[in-house]
């Protein structure tokens, strides 16, 4: 009898959340355009005179609480990707989240990816992954075919800046994450396939 009274003790506390209201909303999107950086701690980024730059890679996917003007709570996958090669002074950030409006009835992820110095102007483009629309810093492109240092990269955005101290330009598919960037110097470093 003590059992059953104890499993429906425990069956009642798992039952109740704070106000009975939590929704979970998964960014399935955004999982397929970061997915790349899930199991790749290391990525390796080469010039046309073959000097390479090695980065590091931190990959986290959270599960962040909100609360809506009501008082119910949502919890929204949030992702944070770094690229770091602190021997150069490069950082690569990719963010993942969504706008929700209060009613959970619109949602629209949204892909950040920001390339930047630690002390100078970085260049940046947002990704809509639900249908590819994008906005940047400067001047955007999407190529169905670009070529990178003599490799042809499939579905490729592009975002270019004129007057960047640091970086003029970076580049980005869904199947390999950020594929390439130019310098401050205009040199163009590729992913490395090898």
């Amino acid at each position: 009898m003590n059992k059953v009274f104890y499993l429906l003790i425990i069956a009642f506390l798992c039952s109740c959340s704070k106000d009975g209201s939590d929704d979970v909303i998964n960014l399935p999107q955004i999982d397929n355009f970061t997915a790349v950086y899930k199991n790749n701690p290391n990525l390796t980024f080469v010039n046309s005179d073959g000097e390479k730059i090695n980065f590091v890679t931190t990959y986290e996917k959270r599960a962040i609480e909100n609360e809506l003007p009501n008082n119910s709570t949502y919890i929204l996958d949030d992702y944070f990707i770094q690229l770091n090669s602190s021997e150069n002074d490069i950082e690569i950030i990719l963010l993942g989240s969504a706008f929700v409006s209060s009613d959970l009835n619109t949602i629209n992820p949204s892909l950040n990816i920001k390339l930047m110095p630690f002390r100078s102007n970085s260049i940046w483009m947002d990704i809509n992954p639900r249908d590819g629309t994008h906005f940047s810093t400067s001047t955007t492109d999407f190529y169905t075919t670009h070529e990178l240092i003599d490799i042809s990269f499939n579905d490729v955005y592009a975002v270019s800046a004129d007057n960047q101290t640091a970086f003029s330009a970076l580049y980005y598919n869904q199947t390999n994450g950020v594929i390439g960037f130019k310098d401050g110097g205009n040199q163009l470093w590729r992913l490395d396939q090898e």
